[in-house]
């Protein structure tokens, strides 16, 4: 259910992040893959003029095609992501923002996977690095910040 648009409270993010965890983890799969792969295209077209045999050829096709479908599994998955009102950073580094109020002005509410629950923000356009814990006083509770 798309909820763009809508500012998040850290209890109404926390209970997305079971569904969120899923998605950001097959995300950064498809992701480590795919750099995988263009790496190994990469090193072979740097070799295609000394290697000009139809199993390599073959070898480079087979790799485009499952690189293409696994760049387009990973679209979906960011288009999910964006879909549920939450924005992955990019590169893909395993950080979801959730929009929302903090002290009264705009923010981003800022998750980490492997972390159990949502307690930091930063400011829009900030790098995560620069976020830093929720304020005490409004974790708890079901208000915007």
């Amino acid at each position: 259910m798309p909820t763009r648009g809508k500012m998040f409270t850290p209890e109404r993010a926390t209970e997305m992040l079971p569904l969120l965890r899923i998605i950001l983890r097959d995300a950064l799969q498809l992701n480590h893959s795919i750099e995988r792969q263009r790496d190994q295209i990469a090193g072979i077209d740097r070799m295609a003029e000394r290697i000009d045999h139809p199993s390599y050829r073959d070898e480079v096709h087979d790799i485009r095609v499952t690189l293409a479908d696994e760049e387009a599994k990973l679209e979906q998955c960011l288009l999910e992501l964006t879909e549920l009102g939450v924005t992955p950073h990019l590169p893909l580094n395993g950080i979801i923002d959730f929009p929302a109020i903090v002290n009264r002005q705009p923010a981003c509410l800022c998750w980490s996977l492997g972390e159990d629950s949502v307690d930091y923000w930063h400011a829009p356009g900030q790098a995560p690095e620069l976020r830093r814990p929720l304020p005490r006083k409004t974790l708890g509770t079901e208000k915007c910040l």
